[in-house]
């Protein structure tokens, strides 16, 4: 628990390029009902590959320099996560997402999956746009929201 009047610091490490792609579909024609969301996390081993290298890099970049004298234990995963296993299992259990997510109506060609065209103009239909976040193709390495300006 955080005490009164202490500094702390925390290293986190994100995942920005996912290779694990999740997918949407529509479950009733009632637009009120929500469809079908599976986020797809973790579904390509080569993500959770990067991400047991990050804590491993974090944690040698807190026993750098002047991180090793100011630091005190380490919290979260603790000291007792050190194999690559162990880390693994941390990441699945308690890793979560940046709430960035994109592609769900993707600008891309239809014959390669998208669903907008470069005018934001839904195929198969004359006269609905979408101008959203869902229309990137891939994730972008920043905060969204200039991009999503831009759009």
């Amino acid at each position: 628990t955080p005490e009164a009047g202490k500094k702390y610091l925390s290293f986190a490490g994100c995942l920005q390029f996912p290779f694990s792609t999740g997918t949407i579909h529509i479950t009733s024609t009632d637009a009120t009902v929500q469809p079908a969301i599976d986020p797809g996390y973790f579904t390509d081993d080569f993500d959770l590959d990067v991400l047991v290298s990050t804590v491993k890099f974090i944690r040698k970049v807190a026993r750098t320099g002047g991180f090793q004298e100011m630091l005190g234990s380490e919290v979260d995963p603790g000291t007792d996560i050190q194999s690559d296993s162990d880390i693994l299992e941390y990441i699945k259990n308690f890793g979560n997402s940046e709430f960035h997510t994109v592609g769900s109506a993707a600008m891309l060609p239809r014959e390669k999956g998208g669903v907008v065209s470069p005018e934001l103009k839904v195929y198969g239909t004359d006269n609905i746009r979408v101008v959203d976040l869902s229309i990137l193709p891939l994730q972008i390495s920043a905060h969204p929201m200039s991009t999503l300006y831009g759009v």
